[in-house]
């Protein structure tokens, strides 16, 4: 390492190697004093300086060395470890997919956030996108080269959240690993926790975690060494907070350590704007994914789906979407578009108000067709893309269409 024969080394003082403020301020006081950067020849060397005894001021001490680009590879294989097992962020702001003023402006106030390593509430009804948000805050961060790692609070028993979370050791209780288990602020130290679905932690657990992020430190279960951790937490919920801290199911102390800085995403019925290019975003995707010759909606259509509540959200929209692209070829488009909006209580002018089924829709649709094409079972079947057969048995569903 440092390119030297033995020969020339021994007997030779230390400060002929290495030599810097810090660590000459660290022997001079007989304190431990680790991560000290000192260049050598065309190298850098991180230092340590520990003694052996810290309670005795006349101990004798270890300085450690290596080179700092061991270390940089060693945390490259980490992180790659990480990213293996899934502990990364995929997603960036771009990926966020908008056109409304509300959208442009919430999108300004996250990428400020993401200059800081402060603790992050996330608040947003479900299907809102809150992982989104938290994954492109972390990839734009300065802590993007740490791991990502995400947990749903909500689908994890208390005991088995706390495992999760802390880790254990070995044989901390029936069932455990005889290797004991990494918990997950261990594994996203010197990165993003995203814990989602905050409110629904169980009051002694709360507790636990106020701990860990006030000492930033953590203990496994079963274990007595402390250890420390570097972690950013961003969490979200679907709930109202304040509601959750009257009610008392969750601790107002752990509220203010979390909503340092926080962010209120806002459901798609306000975002109107948003719909149609996200259902275009999406049509695309489900197109290219079944390799099937979709035909792009019509603009009433996309008109018509801002009338809806959405009350799931993106992720209702993404759902419905896929519904759309794999009727293609099955029907033609005006009746597919009637068929996606009707369980919306959306329905073009042309369908008729009483029709409550799937079967009552397409009745309706052909039956409507038949009288536009002035009864013609030829022009009928062309104009909806089936044959004449399947015309003939559909209005027999129906002998008014035949009036």
């Amino acid at each position: 390492m440092l390119g030297k024969a033995r020969s020339e080394l021994l007997n030779q003082s230390f400060y002929h190697l290495f030599h810097s403020n810090e660590l000459d301020t660290a022997i001079l006081k007989r304190k431990t004093t680790t991560n000290i950067v000192i260049p050598y020849a065309t190298k850098r060397f991180a230092i340590d300086y520990i003694l052996i005894s810290p309670d005795n001021p006349h101990s004798s001490a270890v300085i450690r060395f290596q080179q700092v680009e061991y270390i940089q590879e060693a945390g490259n294989i980490i992180r790659k470890k990480l990213r293996d097992k899934g502990f990364y962020a995929k997603y960036v702001f771009e990926d966020i997919i908008h056109r409304s003023e509300a959208m442009k402006e919430l999108l300004q106030v996250a990428g400020q956030y993401s200059k800081t390593t402060s603790n992050i509430m996330l608040q947003g009804e479900t299907g809102t996108g809150k992982e989104l948000f938290a994954q492109s805050i972390h990839n734009a961060s300065p802590i993007a080269d740490g791991p990502f790692v995400a947990v749903n609070c909500a689908a994890l028993s208390s005991a088995l959240l706390e495992s999760e979370l802390f880790g254990y050791a070995p044989g901390a209780f029936t069932g455990a690993l005889r290797s004991g288990k990494t918990g997950l602020f261990e594994l996203a130290n010197d990165g993003t926790l995203f814990l989602d679905e905050i409110t629904e932690i169980d009051i002694y657990l709360q507790a636990k975690l106020l701990r860990a992020l006030q000492a930033h430190e953590i203990m496994r279960i079963g274990d007595n060494k402390i250890i420390p951790t570097n972690v950013r937490i961003i969490s979200a919920t679907n709930k109202n907070p304040a509601g959750e801290i009257a009610a008392g199911s969750f601790r107002g102390d752990l509220f203010f350590r979390l909503n340092v800085l926080d962010l209120q995403i806002p459901p798609l019925r306000e975002r109107k704007p948003d719909i149609s290019c996200l259902f275009l975003h999406y049509f695309e995707k489900f197109a290219g994914t079944k390799n099937t010759s979709a035909k792009p909606p019509s603009e009433q259509f996309l008109r018509l789906l801002t009338n809806y509540s959405w009350p799931g959200n993106v992720r209702e929209l993404e759902n419905l979407v896929e519904k759309y692209v794999s009727l293609q070829g099955l029907f033609n488009q005006q009746l597919i578009e009637t068929m996606i909006l009707k369980p919306l209580a959306i329905q073009p002018e042309a369908s008729r108000q009483s029709a409550t089924t799937l079967e009552e829709i397409i009745i309706n649709t052909v039956a409507t067709t038949y009288r536009e094409q002035g009864h013609n079972i030829s022009h009928t079947a062309a104009k909806l893309n089936i044959d004449r057969n399947t015309v003939k048995r559909w209005l027999a569903k129906d002998p008014t269409s035949l009036q």
